[in-house]
Parts: C-alpha cells; structure tokens; sequence
C-alpha cells in the first residue's frame, strides 16, 4: 500500500479523542446520578472508540474497489437489515421515544442500522453513476433506475421514523447525482414529488410535527422546543472563553441528550466561540482533505466514493449544528466522532478508513487522476 493521508488521519483522530473527553464531562454528573459510576458512558465510549480504530484500520487495509464488486447487493441487504427494528420480536427492543431505529446485539448493546446505510448509500451510488456514466443524461434509463434502490432505503427509514437520516441521505445523495454531471431538469423530476412526499409524512408524525410546531411557532418551551432553548442558553453563557472545562451548568439535568446530540452545546459553553470554532474548522480541515482526494483520485468509482464519503461527514455535522444553534428543527442526529454512540463513531471511523486507502492510491505514478478521467459532463 502506498503512503495514505496522515493529515487526514490525524484530523480524525483529533475529533475522536476530543469527543472522548467532551463525553465525560457532558455526561459525569447524569452517569453518577443514574448509574453512581461517574464514568459509566466514559468507560463504554472508550470501548467503542477501539472496535472504531479497528474499523478505521479495516478499511484503510482493504482496497476500495472491494466495495464496488457489491455495491448493489449491499444496499438491498441494508434495506432488509433496516426492516428488523420495525419488527420488535426481531429486533429485541420496543420503541424508544416513539421511533424503531434500534437493533439489540448482546446485553446492552446495540445497533443502528441506518448508520450502516450511510455507506451502503454512497458505496452503491459510486458504482452505479461510474458504470452507467453515459446514461445519465437519460432520466428514465439512467437516474431513475439508479435511484429506486435508494428510494427503498429511505422509504425504509421514514418509516422507523427518522427524517434527520433521511433528509441528511437525501442531501449526500443529491450532492453526489449534481457532481456526477445529471442534467438539472432531473432533479426536478425526482425532488418535487419527492420533498412533497416526505413533507405529507411529516405533517402525519406526531412527532415531527410536534418538533415543527416547536421550531417555527416557538412554542411548548417545556416540551419539544425545550432542548433547542436550553441549547441556546449554553452556547450564549460560553461567551468567547468559555466557563472552562468540566464547568458547564446546562448538563447538570438542564440540558437533555448532553453527551449525545447537543455535545455541541456543551462544548460552546465549557470552551466558548474558541472552542466550537477550533471543532468547526477540524470539520472544514476533513472535508478540504476529502475533496483533495477526490480531485486526485485515480478512476471515477474513487472519486464518487470519497465525494459521497466527505458528503457524508460535512452534512451530518451541518445537520446537528444546525440543531444546536436552533437553525432547523430538532433531529436526533449527532456530531460526527464526537457525540457519544457507537454505531455512528464506528461507521464514520471504518469509512474515514475507507478514504483513507482511496487517498492511499492517488500517489500512484502509474495512474491518472480522476479529473482527467471522469469527463466534460462530470463537475469535478
């Protein structure tokens, strides 16, 4: 193997471990409150954090182009792998906070399979739009045929619900079909009845329409807007230093989900403007890096791949801290390598792998980079 990105990977590094840290003190008091073991999440994150490093190295060791020979194959067992939460006797658990998103593994773990389906999603689109390349400027051949599998996947998801995946799936999906070259009258095709669609559906959740309500008519402050308002009050009381680590007052059972969605929040109001712009950049640092690889990876297959792969990373983080910071609605998406969970931190690891051994190929003299293979009709 060539050399790979260390800068990437020290990025990503960088992120995890200071997620670990942020985790114990968003979580210290909640875990001695409930569980009288101050680092009972601390202790299962650490866990986690080394099944990820063994992800991370997995994917980093296996030639990417392994992924293509099951692009298609793997979305459909992603979709039925996705279909078990929706069935408790399958799945093992019952609903928690009205959703089925979870999958029981052994004891208390567990796992969530539309995390799994971020991959599956980009792996699948990567192979498709770089096989059928000259079909794309077909809607009825080329992008519709491409997209049903991906229609089911999300179609799957809505129904958990999940409409924080599903609209962070859609937009990494839609990033990737622009930067593929699809004519933009496609677009229209596909997203005006399908926003529609998943605007009906939202309108019919209780749940997520209790957390529109919330959003855009600020009400039931005690309720489902209460996260969004509590959020707030930390990141304003963090001021540009913060109140210092370990210090914060809104995880101490003020602010819910401390340690998982709104860990954001935390850190704004332990390490101020200071803080929270350092992570942000960390963010923008990965996402220059990806697109780096994407411009210099050696076929089309790569370059969709680490496209869809830094999608991936750059819309789910801009989803939560649209959250924290009461931009869109509430979610239930956490931050990428920082937030507590091990589902999304072992995914987002194995794939940073992933772009890791992509970036392992550019150096190759051998090979063309992907700008001057993918063509005209490409973006990138």
């Amino acid at each position: 193997m060539n050399k790979y990105d260390r800068n990437l990977f020290w990025a990503i590094c960088i992120l995890v471990l200071f997620g670990t840290v942020m985790i114990y003190s968003a979580s210290s008091v909640t875990s001695a409150h409930k569980f009288g073991d101050p680092m009972f999440f601390l202790k299962r994150q650490i866990v986690r954090v080394i099944i990820g490093f063994g992800a991370l190295y997995l994917g980093l060791r296996i030639d990417y182009h392994f992924w293509q020979k099951y692009a298609f194959w793997g979305i459909i067992a992603v979709c039925g792998l996705l279909l078990l939460p929706l069935i408790p006797q399958l799945a093992g658990m019952h609903a928690v906070k009205g959703a089925n998103r979870w999958v029981k593994l052994f004891g208390s773990s567990t796992l969530q399979p539309s995390e799994i389906a971020k991959f599956a999603l980009v792996v699948y689109l990567a192979e498709e739009c770089s096989r059928r390349q000259q079909l794309l400027s077909s809607f009825k051949d080329g992008v519709l045929t491409i997209m049903i599998p991906v229609a089911v996947l999300l179609g799957i998801i809505v129904l958990q619900p999940n409409f924080g995946m599903v609209m962070g799936l859609f937009m990494v999906a839609v990033a990737m079909l622009i930067v593929v070259g699809v004519p933009f009258r496609h677009f229209i095709y596909l997203g005006v009845p399908s926003i529609a669609m998943l605007g009906v559906l939202m309108l019919t959740s209780h749940h997520a329409l209790m957390r529109l309500k919330a959003f855009f008519l600020h009400s039931d402050p005690l309720g489902d807007g209460y996260q969004a308002l509590q959020s707030l009050i930390a990141l304003g009381s963090g001021g540009i230093f913060g109140l210092g680590l370990g210090q914060g007052k809104q995880k101490v059972f003020y602010l819910p989900e401390a340690h998982t969605d709104f860990i954001f929040s935390v850190i704004g109001e332990e390490l101020g403007l200071i803080g929270t712009s350092l992570l942000v950049f960390l963010f923008a640092y990965i996402a220059w890096r990806g697109l780096r690889i994407v411009l210099r990876a050696p076929d089309r297959f790569g370059a969709y791949l680490a496209f869809g792969i830094t999608s991936v990373y750059v819309f789910f983080a801009l989803i939560n801290l649209g959250v924290v910071t009461r931009l869109i609605p509430t979610t239930g998406i956490p931050l990428p390598f920082v937030s507590y969970g091990g589902s999304q931190l072992v995914v987002h690891m194995f794939i940073g792998g992933v772009l890791l051994n992509i970036s392992s190929a550019v150096r190759m003299p051998s090979t063309k980079p992907a700008l001057e293979l993918i063509g005209e009709k490409c973006v990138i």
